[in-house]
C-alpha cells in the first residue's frame, strides 16, 4: 500500500516534493530524506529517460541542472 505512495525513479523534483509535502516534509527535510536513499550507486536505466527522452519528448528533463546533466551523460551515454 505504501509503495503506491512513493514517487517513481522517474519522478521529477517537483512531483517528489509535492508527495512529502502532503506528509509535512518540507524542502530541506526531503533534500536530505533523498540524498540519504541515494548515497552510493544507482544504476542508469532508473534515470536514462530524464537524460534523453523526458516524457517521451526526445529531450532531457528541463528540471535538471545542465552541468549535472552533462556529468550523467558521460557516465551514462544514450545506447539505441
Amino acid at each position: 500500500m505504501a509503495e503506491r505512495e512513493l514517487p517513481t525513479p522517474q519522478a521529477t523534483i517537483s512531483v517528489i516534493l509535492a508527495r512529502f509535502g502532503t506528509r509535512g516534509f518540507n524542502e530541506r527535510e526531503t533534500v536530505s530524506l533523498f540524498g540519504a536513499h541515494s548515497i552510493g550507486i544507482t544504476h542508469c536505466t532508473f534515470f536514462e529517460d530524464r537524460l534523453y527522452n523526458f516524457s517521451g519528448t526526445g529531450k532531457p528533463d528541463p528540471e535538471l541542472d545542465t552541468g549535472f546533466q552533462q556529468e550523467l551523460k558521460t557516465k551514462c551515454p544514450f545506447y539505441a
